[in-house]
This record gives structure tokens, C-alpha cells and sequence, in this order.
């Protein structure tokens, strides 16, 4: 079966946003690191993944999630996750991973660019 995701990259400032929705799985984790990987240059300051719409991850999402987040940090850039649904959270609670991640309450103009600019935004 056919994984359900929608990964939309967007540009925002010095902050590549990628907004993510349905199932973060096996099938379309590649997706979400390929949009990634395609929207990076040398003016992108941070990478934030919008998970608000994501409604169920399982441990290659995971891997996605941790593979983004050690990318940016290798190149000194800031990552984010922003409004993960209550399912990632939750999961990411129980696998011990809460801490690990910047977590922004939305991805207002404000908040990208305080992550961008190396200031804390964290909720």
C-alpha cells in the first residue's frame, strides 16, 4: 500500500520550511529528506518541519526526523520541528526523543527568524 504524505518546501527568509502531512513512514520518509536536500543552500540558516498534519510516525520517520536534525547541526544550521500533532508528540515522548528537538509553537515570520538568527524560540 501506498504511503499518504504531503511534503511542502518553502522558503522563508533564511528558514527552509517543510510542511509535512499524513503518514511519516517507511514509503515517504525519502520524501521529506529529499526536500530537504533540495531546498538547502548557502543562504539557508535553519530548517524547520512543520508536523501539525502528520498523523502517524513510525521509526523510519524517526529516522528521517533524527538524519535532518544531525544534517543542519553538521553544517551549522539551526532545526526545528514546529506544531507536531499531539500523535508525534506523544511518540516522541515515549521513545525519549521529546528533548532532542527544537520545538517551535508555530512558524510565524517571528519565530523562523529568531531560529535562523541563533536565538531560542523553543516551547
Amino acid at each position: 500500500m501506498a504511503s499518504r504524505i504531503g511534503v511542502r518546501p518553502e522558503r522563508i527568509g533564511s528558514t527552509l520550511l517543510v510542511s509535512v502531512s499524513g503518514e511519516l513512514d517507511i514509503a515517504s520518509a525519502p520524501r521529506v529528506r529529499e526536500a530537504v536536500e533540495d531546498g538547502l543552500d548557502d543562504a539557508v540558516r535553519a530548517v524547520v518541519l512543520e508536523l501539525a498534519g502528520v498523523g502517524f510516525l513510525d521509526s523510519s520517520g524517526l529516522r528521517a526526523l533524527i538524519d535532518v536534525a544531525a544534517g543542519c547541526e553538521s553544517a551549522g544550521r539551526a532545526f526545528a520541528l514546529a506544531s507536531p500533532s499531539s500523535r508525534v508528540e506523544r511518540l516522541l515522548g515515549m521513545v525519549g526523543l521529546a528533548e532532542r528537538f527544537t520545538v517551535l509553537g508555530d512558524v510565524a515570520p517571528g519565530s523562523l527568524a529568531e531560529l535562523a538568527s541563533g536565538g531560542s524560540t523553543a516551547s
